[in-house]
């Protein structure tokens, strides 16, 4: 009976090790993974809140920046029928006025 118990404490042992080892690695994993996030150290950066951000767009009196958008309006059909006629078909003729009557200011090309 002694020669039976044996194997089993050293089977125990031999799993109770191997899973102290997979869990020292995992750990190390999640810190390594959780270090590409910056958790567990400063930002490298300068940090603003929302609310300073806002203060400041709002506190320069004029937008001096120039336009994300430029105002054209680019038309572009390409006839693959007829390679001389470049009006777009009559079915298109109402969506492509109602853009321009939209943005009146526009350059439209």
């Amino acid at each position: 009976m002694v020669g039976r118990r044996r194997p089993t404490r050293l089977l125990t042992a031999v799993a109770g090790l191997a899973g102290v080892v997979i869990a020292v690695y995992a750990a190390t994993r999640i810190v390594a993974f959780a270090e590409l996030f910056g958790i567990f150290k400063d930002h490298a950066g300068v940090r603003h809140a929302q609310a300073e951000i806002a203060a400041r767009y709002n506190s320069s009196g004029s937008d001096s920046r120039s336009p994300v958008v430029p105002k054209i309006i680019h038309q572009i059909f390409h006839n693959w029928h007829d390679e001389n006629n470049d009006t777009i078909p009559a079915k298109w003729q109402p969506s492509r006025q109602s853009c321009v009557d939209s943005n009146p200011e526009w350059e439209h090309m």
